[in-house]
């Protein structure tokens, strides 16, 4: 069968083992059926064609790949799409060809591949609350987001999207979780306990919520119950057998306004009785925070000595 003329074709020769030359030929555009300028039409369907099977596809059709890339909070850990209240990110396409393509919130990047139409494009990307609302718009780099698509040409975008607390429409106000788990060495195990060693008793710990310059926020407190909250001012400090469960930071504001936060920290400094120093900490590298995260912070130990020294055998 010769495909481009669609015709059988019987080769013989003779006498045994005689080699041929065979030359095989393509089937013109036409007569493929493969959408080659990939404008939605095959063969001799496409305008292009005029009815010719042995005639080439020539359309205007261009493309592009879109390489998004999500980020909450410029990378914190601490941040998830449920605790900023995401539940789906879209990407706008705006020019001739206007569309938009939407995904669950992740942090994992997705990668789209577009028909377009010739022309000029921008891109813009949003966050969307379960009920299809924008949540966020965050700022993209512009020299990404426009392009020009010429005929039958292709755009490769690579576009990070950072979720900051900034790039969030209204302020959020909410607080956050936390347990607690004592580490006296990289190759311990975390304890709950209040004697994370023999003979060591930890009887108090100093809780702080910093700002993004690592300063006090005098006005966070941790919530006590049926109690009032507990104002961690920096000098407060909480009983270790009330720290052997999830507690719970009181809202805060969460924007780029004055009097507002767009980063937290928490630090916790753990103490034996009748210390002023602290036995275990993490004053040196305090954990990020996120709105509505549960952090699990595990304290290393930062002393040895006088009364953060555990008992020794005689």
């Amino acid at each position: 069968m010769l495909a481009s003329t669609a015709q059988d074709v019987v080769i013989s020769a003779a006498g045994e083992g005689k080699p041929l030359d065979v030359v095989i030929v393509g089937a013109p555009q036409c007569s493929d059926g493969i959408d080659n300028d990939r404008d939605g039409y095959t063969d001799l369907a496409d305008p292009s064609c005029a009815g010719d099977r042995a005639g080439l596809e020539i359309g205007d059709s261009a493309g592009a790949q879109l390489v998004v890339r999500p980020e909450l909070m410029s990378g914190n850990p601490s941040a998830s799409c449920g605790g900023l209240g995401l539940i789906d990110i879209e990407v706008a396409i705006d020019g001739p060809t206007a569309t938009k393509l939407r995904f669950p919130c992740t942090t994992t990047a997705q990668t789209f591949t577009e028909s377009l139409d010739p022309g000029d494009y921008t891109l813009s990307v949003a966050g969307l609350a379960a009920n299809g609302k924008k949540l966020a718009v965050p700022a993209l780099d512009a020299d990404v987001t426009s392009f020009t698509l010429a005929p039958e040409g292709f755009q490769s975008v690579d576009l990070l999207a950072d979720f900051t607390i900034a790039s969030f429409l209204a302020p959020i106000e909410a607080g956050f979780s936390f347990s607690l788990a004592l580490l006296s060495g990289p190759d311990e195990l975390p304890f709950t306990t209040c004697t994370p060693e023999p003979g060591l008793v930890i009887d108090r710990a100093r809780i702080t919520v910093l700002d993004a310059d690592l300063q006090v926020v005098p006005t966070a407190a941790l919530r006590d119950g049926q109690n009032p909250p507990i104002v961690l001012d920096g000098v407060a400090t909480v009983p270790c057998a009330e720290l052997g469960k999830i507690r719970d930071i009181e809202p805060l504001v969460w924007d780029d306004a004055p009097m507002a936060h767009e980063e937290l920290y928490l630090r916790i400094e753990a103490y034996a009785a009748g210390s002023d120093e602290p036995c275990y900490g993490n004053g040196d590298d305090p954990t990020p925070a996120a709105p509505n995260a549960s952090l699990a912070i595990e304290l290393p130990r930062i002393a040895f000595d006088g009364a953060c020294a555990e008992m020794t055998d005689p």
